[in-house]
C-alpha cells in the first residue's frame, strides 16, 4: 500500500476534543444547582446516541423529575461559551500525519456551527 493511498478520518466527540466529559460536567451543575441527584450514567449512557434515544434515556433514570428539553437547551447554551480541550496528543499524532503527507478527515454528529466554533 502506498502513502498516498491512505487517509485517516477522526471522530470528533470523544477522540479530538473531551467533550463528553465536558457535557457530563455541565450536566452536573446544572443538576446539582436545581437539587436533582445527577445520575452520570445517565450521561454515559447517552454518549453516541441520537437526540430521541438520549431522551428515552433520561425519562428511564430521572422519569418526569427533570424536563428533558430544557436541560439540553442550557446545556448546549452553557457549552457554546466553554471552550473544550483536545485529547491528549491529538497536536503531536496530526502533526505526524502531516509531515508524513496523509490527509486527515473529521467527522462528527455534532451540530456544523459547533464544529466550526470548536475546531476555531
Amino acid at each position: 500500500m502506498k502513502k498516498r493511498d491512505l487517509s485517516v478520518i477522526f471522530d470528533m466527540d470523544g477522540v479530538i476534543f473531551d467533550s463528553e466529559q465536558a457535557y457530563i460536567d455541565v450536566y452536573r451543575e446544572m443538576l446539582t444547582r436545581a437539587g436533582i441527584p445527577f445520575i452520570e450514567k445517565a450521561c454515559i449512557d447517552s454518549i453516541g446516541t441520537n437526540w430521541l434515544r438520549t431522551r428515552e434515556i433520561w425519562h428511564e433514570y430521572y422519569g418526569d423529575t427533570v424536563e428533558f428539553e430544557a436541560y439540553i437547551e442550557k446545556a448546549r447554551e452553557i457549552m457554546r461559551r466553554r471552550p473544550v480541550s483536545l485529547k491528549p496528543f491529538v497536536r503531536e499524532i496530526f502533526g505526524a500525519l502531516r509531515e508524513l503527507g496523509i490527509p486527515i478527515a473529521l467527522a462528527s454528529s455534532t451540530r456544523e456551527e459547533r464544529v466550526m466554533q470548536m475546531l476555531d
